[in-house]
């Protein structure tokens, strides 16, 4: 199914998160151009949640979720799960920071990150599209663009 261009920035995003997922997992096959050892792997999982996990989470949060809101219970249910999910990332990364056993952390964090990313794409978007229609995701995409460009 193609993405409306609306979602397409996000679908970006994720699939750098899911090229992080795959990295911090136990047993990764390594990436020419990411870290392949742990203390590495940890720092620039911590660098990207910061640099680019923690804007996208918060145009989830702030503009797309407020937006969708009520339209749709499923979708209002998905969106309780996702902002959990986000939590439980933060919470790993701060565990990452604090060198706390970063090998079964970062796996757990890859396999977390991994099937969030999988849920938005191959059900939350989906659904936001399905629920919004042309005209709705038209004045989403005015949205998003107003409020990130501040």
């Amino acid at each position: 199914m193609k993405r409306n261009k609306t979602l397409i920035p996000l679908s970006h995003d994720h699939h750098h998160g899911l090229l992080l997922a795959q990295m911090l997992r136990k047993n990764a096959l390594e990436y020419r151009t990411l870290p392949n050892l742990p203390d590495q792997k940890a720092k620039y999982a911590i660098d990207f949640f910061y640099s680019d996990l923690i804007k996208h989470f918060r145009l989830e949060e702030d503009i797309l979720y407020p937006f969708v809101k009520g339209l749709d219970r499923s979708l209002d249910e998905m969106f309780i799960e996702i902002i959990s999910e986000h939590k439980k990332i933060e919470e790993y990364i701060n565990k990452l920071k604090n060198n706390i056993e970063i090998i079964d952390i970062m796996d757990t964090l890859g396999k977390l990150l991994e099937s969030h990313i999988r849920k938005e794409e191959k059900i939350v978007f989906p659904k936001i599209e399905l629920v919004l229609g042309e005209e709705k995701l038209r004045q989403l995409d005015v949205e998003i663009l107003r409020k990130s460009n501040h």
